[in-house]
Parts: C-alpha cells; sequence; structure tokens
C-alpha cells in the first residue's frame, strides 16, 4: 500500500503535472532524498491526526520540515517555501552563500500563525523571493523555547510586546537585522524585497545595525543585574524583601475586574499562585480580595468554557468577556494548581466544583491513555476563530426551544433560566452561565452539548511535551487532594508512567522534552527535568511509593550536574545542547507562559530538603550545599520590580524558611509525614472540619499529646491568626497515646507511632488563620529538636 502512494506521487498519470508533488522553491536535493520526504509524510499525515494519505492528492510541494518530529513544523512541510529546521548548519551556509536567514517562529495552535501561512507561505511569488535571496528557517516555540525566549525578549525590548508569529531577518550570527510579528503579504514582499536590496549595497551597515541592536540589548540586562548583584554578598534576605515586593504587585491589579491592569487579560498563574502563597502566611485583606475577585471573575466569565469545560488562554478585553479561543495544555494544569490552592484559602465549593469540570474535560480532550497528554486545542473551527463555541442567535433560540418543549421536569431549568451569553461579533454569542457549576445547569448544558454532539472537535495538537505534561500531572495531584476522586488519581499516575517510558532514557540520563506518536527527537530543556520531577515528588505524596522518590532524586541528579553554573542560577540548555543553539539565554528569572525553570529547580531542592537528611536516601549528592547555592545567585538577581514576571522564583523564595504549607508535608528527615485536610459542606457557614493524618515511619514515634514526663514537648495542635501571631481556640480531639519504653529511656513514656489522626473543628473567620502542628520526633538513640508544620485555613472573604 505504501509503495502504490508513493508512485502516485512520481509517476502516476492520474496526477496533472501541475499537483504532482515537487521539492520546495529552491531546494537542491537527490531523488532519494526527496523520495525519503515522501515516505515521512505518508507515515507522519495519521500520526498527527490529519487523516489517511490516500485519501487526499499529494501535496504540490515538500520541503526538509517533512523530517521534523512536530504537527506544526510538518503543516509548514507543504509550503512551496524551502523551509529548513534551526540548526548551527543553517548559518554556516548562510556565512558561505552570503545570503540572509528569513526566521519565523509560531506553534500549532497560533491564529495569527495561520493567517500568515494562508496569505503568505503558500504563496509562490513569495517562496520565490525567499528561495532567491534567503536561508528560510521555521521553529516550533513549543518544542525551541530557548530560541523563541531569546528573540522574543528582543521584540519586547524593541517594541514594548511581543506575539507570534515572529518574524525576523538575521544575519549569518544570528543577529536580527529585521523582527517583528504578523506581516500581510504585501508588507512581507516589501520587506523581502528591500532588505535584499540593501544587503547586496551595503552589507556591512546591516551588519552594524544587527550588531547594535544586540548590544543595546544585552547592555541594558547587564545593567539590570549589576544593579542587583555587585553588592550581592552583603544582601540581607529577609521577608521585607517579598512583601514590598508584593506591594508593588498589588499596585498593578485591576480593583474592578481583577488581575494586571491591561486591556487584554492572561491569566496569569505563577504571580496567582505567589500572591496565594503569600496570603497562606500572611493576613493582606485588600490583596485577599483581589486575588478572589480575579478567581471569581475568571471561572465565571467567557475565559472559562461553560459548556465545554476548560480555560481559553486569555482574554481580549479586561473583563474576561471574549477569550482568544485556543485552550493550551499548560493553562489547564496550572490552573488546577491555583484553584486548589485558592481552595485551601478561601474554602469556596465553587472552586472545587471548577476543578472536577476541568479534569473531566482533561480527560475527553487532551488524555490519551498509555500515551500523555497532548498539548492544545486550535481556536480555528472552520475558518472562524472560535467558531466551536460560538453561536448564531437563531440557533440559540432554537436550542433554547427544544430544550423548553422537551423539559417535562418542573425542578429543572431551562436555558432561559441559567443562560448569560455574551457578545462575540454582530450575529455570533458565546454562552456562559449565570451561577456556574451549578446543578441546575445540568440540563441547559447537556442541550448545548446535544446540539452539537455531531461536530468534530477542533485540531487538537496531540504532541506530548514534557514539562507541560508535569504540569498537569502536578495539577491534577493538587485537584486529587481537595475532590479524592480516584480517576483523577490514577489518571495523573498514567501519564507520569507514559511519560517516562517514551521520554526517559535512564541509562543515558536523558529526557526527552516531546514526542507524537511514540517518537521523539528533541532533549529536555531544565523546565522539563524540573517540573518532572516535581510531579513525581507530587506522587510521592499521595502513593508513599518509593519509586517515585528515586525517580525524582535521579533527575535531581541529572539538573544539578547539568544545568548548573558558576553563578548559582541554571541554564536552560545542558551542557551537550549549548553548542546547538550558539545562545546564551539571558532572564532566567522570568516565568513566561507557565512557570521560571529556576523556581522550579529552588522548589525542588527545597522539598528534597525537607524529605531526605541529606545523605541516608540522597546519596552522595550534597543537596543542601546546592539549594544554597541557587538560592544566593537567585536572590542576588531578585528585585521588587521582577514581581510582575517573577511569581514562580519569589513563590519558591517564601518556602525557603517554611514548609510548603500544601497538604503533604514531612518533619524528621522525611521519617514523618503528615496530610493536612480541612472540608466544608458551605461556604463561610458552620464548621469546617479538620483532619490531620501523621505517619511515621519503623523506629520513630512523636510525644503524645499528653506525655508523662513534664519536659517533654507534647503533641499539639495550634490556630494562629496571623495579624497577630495569637493562638485561636480551637476543639481538637487527640488520640490516646501508647505507653512504650524506648533505647535511650529507662522511664514509660507516651508515645504515637505508625499511623494516627487527630481531627477537629474550626469556625470560619474573616481574619487569615494557619493550623500549626508541633511534634519532636525520636527514635530509639535520640530526639531530634521539635518542628512545627503549617497549614493555611480558610477564611470567609466575599466581593
Amino acid at each position: 500500500m505504501l509503495a502504490t502512494i508513493i508512485n502516485s506521487f512520481v509517476d502516476s498519470a492520474a496526477y496533472a503535472a501541475d499537483t504532482r508533488s515537487s521539492p520546495s522553491i529552491g531546494a537542491n536535493i537527490s531523488k532519494a532524498t526527496f523520495a525519503d520526504w515522501q515516505k515521512s509524510y505518508i507515515n507522519k499525515y495519521p500520526r498527527f491526526s490529519l487523516g489517511d494519505p490516500s485519501q487526499h492528492n499529494p501535496p504540490a510541494y515538500l520541503n526538509a520540515l517533512v523530517e521534523q518530529e512536530s504537527p506544526y513544523l510538518f503543516r509548514h512541510a507543504t509550503n512551496p517555501i524551502n523551509w529548513q529546521a534551526w540548526r548551527p548548519a543553517v548559518f554556516e551556509d548562510a556565512k558561505k552563500t552570503g545570503k540572509l536567514v528569513f526566521l519565523s517562529i509560531g506553534y500549532s495552535t497560533c491564529h495569527w500563525c495561520h493567517v500568515m501561512e494562508a496569505e503568505s507561505f503558500v504563496d509562490l511569488g513569495i517562496a520565490q523571493q525567499l528561495g532567491e535571496h534567503y536561508i528560510s528557517v521555521k521553529v516550533d516555540r513549543e518544542l525551541s523555547p530557548i530560541i523563541d525566549q531569546h528573540y522574543k525578549q528582543i521584540l519586547e525590548a524593541l517594541t514594548g510586546r511581543a506575539g507570534w508569529p515572529i518574524t525576523a531577518i538575521l544575519n549569518a550570527a544570528g543577529e536580527p537585522i529585521f523582527i517583528g510579528s504578523y506581516l500581510t503579504r504585501e508588507k512581507l514582499s516589501l520587506l523581502l524585497d528591500n532588505t535584499q536590496r540593501v544587503w547586496q549595497q551595503n552589507p556591512s551597515m546591516l551588519n552594524m545595525s544587527a550588531k547594535q541592536l544586540v548590544s543595546l540589548i544585552t547592555s541594558a540586562r547587564a545593567n539590570t543585574n549589576n544593579a542587583t548583584t555587585q553588592h550581592a554578598d552583603d544582601l540581607v534576605w529577609d521577608k521585607i524583601l517579598l512583601t514590598g515586593a508584593m506591594k508593588t504587585l498589588v499596585s498593578r491589579l485591576d480593583p474592578q475586574f481583577g488581575g494586571f491592569k491591561g486591556l487584554n487579560k492572561f491569566p496569569t498563574e505563577a504571580s496567582l499562585l505567589f500572591q496565594l502563597a503569600f496570603l497562606a502566611r500572611n493576613d493582606m485583606p485588600d490583596l485577599a480580595k483581589l486575588v478572589k475577585l480575579q478567581l471569581d471573575q475568571m471561572m465565571t466569565h467567557g475565559l472559562y468554557d461553560h459548556v465545554n469545560g476548560g480555560f481559553h488562554r486569555y482574554s481580549t478585553d479586561a473583563r474576561w468577556q471574549v477569550p482568544h479561543y485556543e485552550k493550551m495544555l499548560y493553562n489547564q494544569g496550572l490552573m488546577l494548581s491555583v484553584y486548589s490552592q485558592a481552595y485551601s484559602i478561601f474554602g469556596d465549593p465553587k472552586y472545587k466544583a471548577l476543578l472536577q469540570h476541568v479534569v473531566d474535560f482533561v480527560r475527553h480532550w487532551f488524555y490519551q491513555p498509555n500515551i500523555g497528554f497532548g498539548s492544545a486545542v486550535d481556536a480555528v473551527y472552520k475558518a472562524q476563530e472560535g467558531g466551536f463555541y460560538l453561536w448564531q442567535a437563531q440557533e440559540l433560540e432554537s436550542t433554547l426551544l427544544t430544550n423548553t418543549n422537551t423539559n417535562t421536569n418542573t425542578n429543572t431549568n431551562t436555558l432561559a433560566d441559567v443562560l448569560k451569553p455574551y457578545r462575540f461579533s454582530d450575529t455570533l454569542f458565546g454562552v456562559t452561565f449565570k451561577t456556574p457549576f451549578s446543578v441546575a445547569n445540568n440540563n441547559a448544558q447537556k442541550a448545548l452539548l446535544d446540539a452539537r454532539h455531531h461536530w468534530p472537535k477542533p485540531f487538537i495538537d496531540k504532541k506530548v511535551i514534557a514539562s507541560w505534561n508535569a504540569l498537569m500531572i502536578s495539577g491534577l495531584v493538587a485537584a486529587y487532594n481537595i475532590t479524592h476522586d480516584q480517576t483523577t488519581l490514577d489518571m495523573a499516575k498514567d501519564g507520569m508512567q507514559s511519560l517516562l517510558a517514551r521520554h526517559y532514557d535512564l541509562k543515558n540520563k536523558t529526557l526527552y522534552r516531546n514526542a507524537v506518536g511514540g517518537q521523539f527527537s528533541t532533549l529536555g530543556r531544565l523546565d522539563d527535568y524540573a517540573f518532572t520531577a516535581n510531579a513525581i515528588l507530587d506522587l510521592y505524596n499521595i502513593t508513599g511509593n518509593v519509586y517515585w522518590k528515586t525517580t525524582a532524586l535521579q533527575l535531581a541528579n541529572i539538573i544539578v550536574n547539568q544545568f548548573d553554573t558558576e553563578a548559582g542560577v541554571y541554564l536552560s540548555l545542558d551542557k551537550r545542547q549549548v553548542k546547538a543553539t550558539n545562545l546564551r539565554e539571558q532572564n532566567v528569572l522570568v516565568d513566561g507562559e507557565t512557570l521560571s525553570a529556576n523556581s522550579a529547580v529552588l522548589q525542588l531542592l527545597t522539598r528534597i530538603r525537607t524529605m531526605t537528611n541529606n545523605s541516608a536516601f540522597g546519596g552522595a549528592t550534597d543537596w543542601q550545599h546546592h539549594l544554597h547555592k541557587i538560592q544566593k545567585g537567585i536572590q542576588s538577581q531578585f528585585t521588587q520590580q521582577d514581581i510582575g514576571s517573577a511569581g514562580g522564583v519569589a513563590k519558591s523564595l517564601l518556602a525557603l524558611d517554611t514548609q510548603s504549607m500544601q497538604a503533604v508535608q514531612y518533619f524528621a528527615g522525611g521519617a514523618g509525614k503528615v496530610t493536612f485536610d480541612i472540608s466544608s459542606g458551605h461556604h463561610c457557614k458552620g464548621d469546617m472540619d479538620l483532619a490531620i493524618h501523621i505517619k511515621l515511619e519503623e523506629g520513630w514515634h512523636i510525644n503524645s499529646h499528653q506525655p508523662i514526663q513534664s519536659h517533654l514537648k507534647a503533641t499539639l495542635v495550634e490556630r494562629i491568626q496571623l495579624k497577630n501571631a495569637e493562638a485561636q481556640r480551637v476543639n481538637i480531639e487527640y488520640p490516646i497515646g501508647s505507653n512504650l519504653r524506648v533505647g535511650f529511656s529507662a522511664e514509660e513514656l507516651s508515645l504515637y507511632e505508625g499511623e494516627l489522626v487527630i481531627n477537629g473543628e474550626l469556625p470560619y473567620l474573616i481574619d487569615r488563620t494557619l493550623i500549626v502542628l508541633k511534634v519532636q520526633a525520636c527514635d530509639d538513640k535520640m530526639c531530634l529538636f521539635p518542628e512545627e508544620l503549617q497549614y493555611p485555613v480558610p477564611s470567609c472573604v466575599r466581593n
């Protein structure tokens, strides 16, 4: 069958000459190479969910991108442009031939990337211009984030903003002569002609301009770094800096609609996670109201898809109402973490309902059993931005009428009762519900889904990216801690097992970033390693399976050996990859769309410190040394001005002198494990139920709540008010201790061993409070210093 299809490309008279596949314009390749391209096209076409190639005419053109393991690059493999993937040889060729490099950076669900392709990259005139005078390079930003970050920062420095596609013309050194974003066909053609003419007449002038541009940006970065590092040794680091940074951040938040001020609104999950972590440790009512405002606005307006589930990437207006309709895996994973943390701060049952709604959406749209999670859902549907989610007015009315006529249950709300449409255009409307995640919406939601059940889903990029999968797995574990839904945990475990089986080469100590259809080719970056290691520890927290802990420590060892620098902060490329890009990255503390990889390393090393005694389980690695080194490196570069774009780092810095305040925590170097659980049936009404589960390894114990000897530290639970550190009255029920003798005491001691549960009741308060568990752990030979573990208590905050 394969041979038949290949023959139809080249030899069959069934195809007219102008539809037979040809190499892209300007390609100088052998017949054997082109035959390999044809085979790759046929093999990958169904793998990238494009259908059966035998049912379609062969493409008119093929280029070298057909060999790449990327749905986005594969999409451009049929352009007449002689695209190449980024590699050092491109710039060597540019130097030899004297040509400029035309660079285009995008990703598979990028709306304006598709528009530019349809207008320009399928145009034979543009292809002729590029083929004659330029070397054309296509980059998938999701697989090459370092390249994307480098040129995105240059674009931001020049224009104050950046978006995709990124369009640039580079010299042989990779320096930008021109850089911009989307261009119409006419503007692109004019740019190519003018730049080529000047390049032929005076290349030294353009090279000098490019060098000056890069030098200007590099100097600005260096001045920023020097301002924060020249007195790094004298820096006294404390919470005052983070408190000041938070005050700076609050001044940038929108008091009317939440989030950062501006016409477009992004979720900025990293910043939200920092704000929530700050609230867990500090009493700041103004911040609490702003955070809850943003959380409520995002989930009740168009940013969230109330019908199908899932968050869109960003809102095109300040009210969070009209979204840009693509859905990214990393947004879903991070939002699960955000709303799980928010539930522990505010206790709002709507957040718990949202968590389950997002999990169900991920299961039906992104999850691929035994493979992993796909990366994105396209915004464009039937040539319409948001076409899958938008409705004509008459379409909604018809669905409403049908729903009303078939609704014989008077207790079930109709669409008219619960629907809150928003206007996208003169003729199209999006759909939200007046009270999201209410059972009153069930009938209406079913009617809307049934009305379009025959519609195929939008294009889903099934590419499995390691770091994004890890963020999803961490989000699923966080959601499981709130919902206790076993299928959520099962999906997380299968996702990680698939990720390790398909992406992790233990023998060569290598984690691969991407895989499509079981094939991988891109080496992992720092974020892939660090996010994956943290997600594995999340699974260890829940399951107690030592395999997870061992694997996380293996990845942590690779990180500190392959990505470390003398400056303390880590670079995103390991020592094996630096030569492959010829780029040195900057701003390693910046979050980007997800979290700074350095913040994830700092979090990882902090967690390892709390769950190992630095040698017994950690092997020969001096984890404390590595933690101190990255801590000093990050602290020397962090300023209050960074807070808007470095929320991940700020959050990780908060946890340095205290535990994570997550549901699962450790003491006694990992010999003791504590799981906090606070639940309530009604927000701001009645009492909350507290359960503290403690598990001790064999040979370890803690003193009971009522030790026999008065000098011993009792196990104690307190509720502390953050604004004045006063203990609040709390009703706690302690288990009865066992009277035992241990090696260092001739007297009987009242102890807790093995597993125990401490229960309590907590009334709702407006003020921020913490549950503090005080324990002193001992084995048969000695007692350790007393330790405190803290967990936030939901407070009653209303907007």
